[in-house]
């Protein structure tokens, strides 16, 4: 999981009042809504980091559960992947699994993704225990039965492959860390962030915390 930075609220929200409620956007403004979340993301769903391509494939989230005042604000919405929707609940995922609980674990506060590590296995955790409770019971994102743990792990073999050789001969590894870290802190030509990032920018935190770099 990596921290979401909100940007300015589309022009196209602002002409619905501040009361109004998420089933009074027209189908063309909610479309517009799921295409902008999706750039503003990099295509990956705020929970889980899986790629998203299509913003027809995604859920509108409100972090907070709907009231009479938060329907349509803009720091409250974010896009999600469909996290498994029509299977049942132990291998549901995301807002699919959170459904209307509330969570302490906000994608928008840094010090909250600060806690989060995962493990070479690729599990997901945290320090905090009530993050990593939403982690796990809410989000559902060490589901043992599903493709998470799995997918986040081959990513980060990919990336460890990679450095590996880098570091062939005894090559100092330190500017291939950086390079690395610099790449994937921000979005490629295309608008994206590369799936599961989370898991590789810890994994080079890491690495370069033991050399000395912070």
């Amino acid at each position: 999981m990596i921290e979401i930075k909100k940007g300015p609220v589309p022009a196209f929200l602002k002409k619905y009042r501040k009361e109004s409620i998420f089933e009074e956007l027209s189908t063309a403004d909610k479309d517009s809504l799921r295409t902008e979340l999706l750039k503003e993301q990099g295509y990956i769903c705020a929970y889980c980091m899986k790629r998203i391509n299509d913003y027809k494939d995604t859920k509108i989230e409100h972090y907070q559960p709907r009231n009479s005042t938060n329907q349509l604000q803009y720091s409250n919405l974010m896009i999600v992947c469909r996290g498994n929707e029509g299977s049942p609940s132990h291998l549901a995922t995301c807002d699919t699994k959170k459904q209307n609980a509330t969570l302490y674990l906000d994608p928008q506060n840094s010090t909250h993704i600060e806690t989060i590590s995962y493990t070479p296995q690729g599990i997901i955790k945290s320090s905090d225990s009530r993050i990593d409770n939403d982690l796990n019971v809410h989000l559902n994102l060490n589901c043992y039965h599903g493709y998470l743990v799995t997918n986040r792990k081959v990513v980060l073999d990919e990336f460890k492959k990679h450095l590996y050789h880098e570091g062939k001969g005894g090559k100092d590894t330190i500017p291939y860390l950086l390079k690395s870290k610099d790449k994937f802190e921000k979005l490629n030509q295309e608008g994206k962030y590369t799936e599961y990032v989370g898991i590789i920018l810890h994994y080079i935190n890491k690495k370069l915390k033991s050399k000395g770099i912070s």
